[in-house]
């Protein structure tokens, strides 16, 4: 009975998240220089889950690539590098790996901690750069390659003194999901880091662990909750910061200012602090009370949470997100170029943790409706000069002309001799009508000059005009 009472419960509750998916989406992503090229928003409600993906497109140093960050309710995930053009061929994403930067521990053990930070890019870094202290030592080093056979990154760590690298250095393996590294003793040559060496004998042949409590982790997931977790939030907290001027009314997007917050933001325009302080004002409060409604929805699901806790001790699709931590990720299904557009078909998943008392014990088989996959649909990012122009020549020949006509492979051949041929041709023709007589020809004919004398003498009486003469006698007699 207690079973159906909660059940019954449940189903007079109605969802509260109805209105949700109309206010304005969380901002994390603005286009601009040093921003996106482009950004898109997608949102859905999950199980009662308010479940936004955002995704950033953006050059760096000629390279494609991906922000991905996700936002439940009113809270954000870190973001998620994705280098686009290595996923075209690998959906899964393989060669892109896990971000390093977090609290890692030495064998696993909670007291020796070491924290990494890794750059997927950096200014004067060579790409996946990380860097760590340990034992008053300093160390840096790159990802630099995924192994298929073994399934796990390639990672070379040196020694820093100074901020510069010296040249004992020590590889490490880590796991396609980022959650162990196993140091070796070899040296990026291979070979076997010497005995005297003993700047790298803190970690050598030992393995770094992700916190047990953080676990698991995989490639573009996050995990989020369990809802009971943010309790003890608060709006301001979780929509900070808040607009510094006027008065906002989401009910009928009305914004009103005092006398003296209107002559502050007038000074700011007259001296060109900002081109419209006012709009800068609306953008603020509007993006400020997306965010509280969507944390007050979340407060609303929380007290739902409470209420059935007492009647429901199992988990399943409906109370998931009360007490259990979820998995949120997103893999691709394709990604395709073209002249005029970027299409980009991404495949959310969510899934349930299982915690127990020392932290991830595994994966729930129970599912939350709706939720393998996600149906967000794919994404297009529209193509422009200045995309294709901050692109290396290497990407730039991915965006093909959509109407682009594949020719036969003898066309080409047969134009270029048909081009050689009229060339040959007309080259011909100019040196027939620019050449001189041969030498046979002036043996043959002779070289005379021309004689004047002699040629009127022999052809004198054939040009003389004596026609015109006796008309001009004729003339003279008449007058």
């Amino acid at each position: 009975m207690a079973l159906l009472s909660a059940v019954a419960f449940l189903l007079s509750c109605g969802p509260t998240l109805a209105s949700i998916l109309e206010v304005p989406p969380p901002v994390i992503y603005k286009n601009g220089p040093g921003k996106c090229n482009s950004n898109m928003v997608k949102c859905k409600e999950i199980a009662r889950l308010d479940w936004c993906m955002h995704i950033c497109l953006y050059v760096f140093e000629g390279y494609l690539n991906l922000n991905i960050s996700f936002t439940v309710w009113a809270f954000r995930s870190d973001h998620i590098p994705i280098e686009l053009g290595a996923i075209e061929d690998d959906p899964e994403s393989q060669e892109n790996p896990p971000t390093l930067t977090g609290k890692w521990f030495i064998d696993g053990d909670l007291n020796h901690e070491v924290k990494i930070y890794h750059y997927r890019h950096s200014t004067t870094e060579a790409v996946h750069f990380f860097h760590f202290e340990h034992a008053l030592r300093k160390y840096s080093g790159n990802i630099m390659s995924f192994d298929h056979d073994t399934d796990q990154f390639v990672l070379h760590c040196f020694e820093e003194l100074g901020g510069v690298r010296t040249e004992n250095s020590l590889i490490g393996y880590m796991n396609s999901n980022g959650s162990v590294i196993e140091w070796t003793d070899m040296d990026i040559y291979e070979e076997k880091v010497l005995p005297s060496v003993s700047v790298f004998d803190a970690f050598k042949l030992k393995t770094f662990k992700w916190n047990p409590h953080d676990l698991p982790r995989s490639r573009g997931c996050h995990n989020w909750g369990p809802l009971s977790s943010y309790s003890l939030e608060t709006e301001e907290r979780a929509c900070q910061p808040k607009p510094e001027f006027g008065q906002y009314n989401g009910d009928d997007n009305t914004l009103t200012f005092t006398d003296n917050e209107t002559s502050i933001l007038d000074q700011r325009l007259i001296d060109g602090e900002s081109p419209c302080p006012v709009c800068e004002q609306r953008s603020a409060h509007e993006a400020y009370y997306a965010c509280v409604m969507r944390f007050r929805s979340m407060k609303a699901e929380s007290q739902r949470c409470d209420q059935i806790a007492s009647k429901l001790s199992f988990i399943d699709g409906i109370n998931a997100i009360c007490k259990a931590r979820l998995q949120l990720c997103v893999t691709f299904d394709s990604v395709s170029f073209t002249a005029a557009k970027i299409e980009i078909c991404p495949v959310p998943t969510i899934r349930l943790i299982k915690d127990g008392a020392n932290g991830f014990e595994g994966m729930m088989e129970t599912e939350l409706p709706e939720a393998n996959p996600v149906i967000f649909g794919c994404i297009d990012f529209p193509v422009t000069d200045g995309l294709t122009g901050s692109l290396n020549p290497n990407v730039k020949k991915k965006f093909v002309k959509i109407d682009a006509q594949k020719v036969a492979w003898y066309i080409e051949y047969y134009e270029t001799a048909k081009l050689i041929l009229f060339t040959i041709v007309f080259l011909k023709f100019v040196h027939f009508l620019l050449k001189g007589p041969s030498e046979e020809d002036l043996e043959k004919y002779g070289n005379e000059e021309m004689d004047d004398a002699k040629f009127f003498e022999e052809y004198g009486d054939f040009y003389t005009d004596d026609e015109e003469d006796e008309e001009d006698d004729m003339y003279d007699e008449m007058f």
